[in-house]
C-alpha cells in the first residue's frame, strides 16, 4: 500500500526520476536506523549471555540469605527488604523472577511475626520499581540509546555549561538522566512506607499489619 501511493508521489514531485534516485532515499532513511540497530543487537546479546550465566540469582539468593539471617523487628525488616531488592533489581530485571527467589524466604519471616504478607509484596515492589530504570540489564536500553543517538545527530539535545560539542551516548548518559529520579523516588516511597507503618494505616482494603 506504501509503494503503491509512495512511488506515484515521489515521481509526481521529482523526488524519484530514476532507479539510483529511489536507492538514494532507501539509503538515507537507513542511515539514521544503522546506529540503533547496531547498538540493539550487541546489547541483546549482552543480555541474552548474563541471563543464561544465572550469575545473578545467585547474587538474588545470597541477599534474600542475609534477610533471613537478620532477626529484626517489622519496620527494619520492611526496610531491609526494600534495600535488598534495591541492590539486587539492576542486575536482575524480571521482577516476577525476583519474587519467586525472594518471596519463599521473605514472607515467612513476616508470618513468624504475625505481619501480613502483603506489606513483603509492598515492601519488594518499592524496591523493585525505583531501580528498574538504572539496570543497565533493562530491555529497553538499546532502544533508549538508539532514540538519544538519533535526537544528538538532529541536534535536539542542548549542550550542557562549558561543553563545545556534544558528548558520545552510552550507558552512563542514560544513568546520570535516570539515577536522580531514581533516588527520588526510593526516598519518598519509603518515607510513604515508614509514616503508613507508624501511623498503623491500612495499606489496602482490610489489609492491616497484623493478623
Amino acid at each position: 500500500m506504501f509503494v503503491s501511493t509512495g512511488l506515484p508521489y515521489a515521481w509526481a514531485t521529482g523526488q524519484i526520476r530514476k532507479g539510483r534516485d529511489l536507492a538514494n532515499i532507501l539509503n538515507a532513511g537507513l542511515k539514521t536506523a544503522i546506529p540503533l540497530m547496531t547498538t540493539t543487537f550487541m546489547a541483546c546479546v549482552f543480555i541474552d549471555m548474563v541471563n543464561k550465566s544465572n550469575i545473578f540469582k545467585i547474587v538474588a539468593i545470597a541477599g534474600a540469605e542475609v534477610l533471613k539471617g537478620a532477626h529484626v523487628g517489622v519496620l527494619p525488616l520492611c526496610l531491609l527488604v526494600i534495600f535488598v531488592t534495591t541492590l539486587v533489581n539492576p542486575f536482575m530485571t524480571s521482577g516476577s523472577s525476583k519474587w519467586l527467589l525472594i518471596a519463599p524466604m521473605v514472607v515467612p519471616m513476616f508470618a513468624v511475626l504475625h505481619v501480613h504478607p502483603a506489606y513483603a509484596q509492598l515492601a519488594y515492589r518499592i524496591g523493585d520499581s525505583c531501580t528498574n530504570i538504572c539496570s543497565p540489564l533493562h530491555s529497553a536500553l538499546p532502544v533508549i540509546i538508539g532514540l538519544l543517538e538519533e535526537y544528538q545527530a538532529e541536534g535536539l539535545i542542548p549542550l550542557r555549561p562549558g561543553e563545545t560539542e556534544q558528548p558520545e551516548i552510552g550507558m552512563g548518559t542514560i544513568f546520570s538522566l535516570t539515577i536522580p529520579y531514581s533516588m527520588v523516588l526510593l526516598s519518598t516511597m519509603t518515607v510513604m512506607f515508614i509514616i503508613w507503618m507508624v501511623l498503623g494505616l491500612p495499606i489496602g482494603p482490610g489489609v492491616t499489619m497484623y493478623i
